[in-house]
């Protein structure tokens, strides 16, 4: 399982190393390397990893996922053609990426006065004033 810690921590605000080989400990084992070596990726390689960091939290290897998530993964490639970010953040916390995406469905098709076109409309403006990429 993979473990916030202090040293992580420091690493990342420091400015040492890629915000990933520091960053992980496993219980029991070493450092996690914070790439992957296997997935359904394309050409054989995997798409899991990002090329630069995206997230103070560490990114597991693919290899290590969740079964769940590894599964939402798989369903992204199939429908998105890759697994997003949002999927890779959250993949070292399987409960808390589960329990955030009942929240985004039931925010965006629950009950409402709004539609669900104004309450993406809603999501795009915020994340646009946050600078957020998507």
């Amino acid at each position: 399982m993979l473990q916030w810690s202090p040293e992580w921590a420091a690493t990342m605000h420091s400015g040492g190393s890629d915000g990933r080989a520091a960053a992980v400990r496993r219980r029991g084992a070493g450092a996690g390397s914070g790439r992957a070596g296997r997935g359904g990726g394309p050409a054989g390689g995997s798409d899991w990893a990002p090329v630069e960091r995206i997230s103070w939290f560490p990114i597991p290897d693919e290899a290590d996922l969740d079964p769940r998530v590894a599964a939402l993964v798989a369903r992204q490639r199939e429908k998105l053609g890759a697994p997003n970010n949002v999927v890779r953040v959250h993949a070292w916390r399987p409960e808390l990426l589960f329990r955030w995406l009942d929240l985004y469905e039931y925010i965006g098709k629950g009950p409402s006065g709004l539609s669900r076109v104004e309450r993406e409309m809603i999501g795009l403006v915020v994340s646009a004033e946050n600078r957020c990429t998507f």
